[in-house]
């Protein structure tokens, strides 16, 4: 449960466990329900979303650079379907700079969601990617980016929004 620290020469300490460890070592893809992993996705929307304020305060010309080089090489990759190691470090990036341990704790429950959708792509969110997609309203990482480094609080809360667009679709349209 992360209650006991040892530390050299100081022997063990009991201390404050991390508030979501005990959720991470138990959520696997492959034992949650579509309703558990639905529940998790609509989490992740409302936290994405509901963080716009606080990376907005937070944000610095170093963050900003760290962002850059995650876009850069993701575009070096030329995947439009990121793997789950590269979807996940845009956000992790986006979840540190919010500036809240919680919230970054929270993150790394999140995994499941990421390789539900990675595992389910074709069957789920490819339709729904293709018909944005040709309607113009598919937000990428670099386009989230682009709010961020002009400051655009409010463009980049509907960006995001539109960015997670698929997932809101998945959890209103699939049963």
């Amino acid at each position: 449960l992360g209650l006991i620290q040892t530390r050299t020469r100081r022997g063990i300490v009991v201390t404050e466990p991390p508030l979501l460890n005990g959720f991470s070592k138990v959520l696997d893809p492959q034992l949650l329900s579509i309703k558990t992993i639905k529940e998790m996705m609509g989490m992740r929307i409302a936290l994405e979303i509901g963080i716009t304020d606080f990376i907005f305060t937070n944000i610095s010309e170093q963050h900003i650079q760290e962002l850059e080089q995650i876009v850069a090489r993701q575009k070096a990759l030329g995947i439009n379907n990121l793997s789950v190691e590269d979807e996940m470090m845009f956000h992790t990036k986006i979840y540190e700079i919010a500036g809240n341990d919680f919230i970054l704790q929270f993150n790394k429950i999140m995994h499941p969601v990421f390789e539900f959708s990675k595992q389910n792509y074709e069957s789920y969110f490819l339709p729904i990617n293709q018909r944005l997609n040709e309607k113009g309203e598919i937000v990428r990482h670099p386009d989230l980016l682009e709010f961020i480094k002009n400051r655009d609080k409010e463009g980049y809360r509907k960006a995001v929004q539109q960015h997670l667009q698929p997932y809101w679709e998945f959890l209103y349209h699939f049963d």
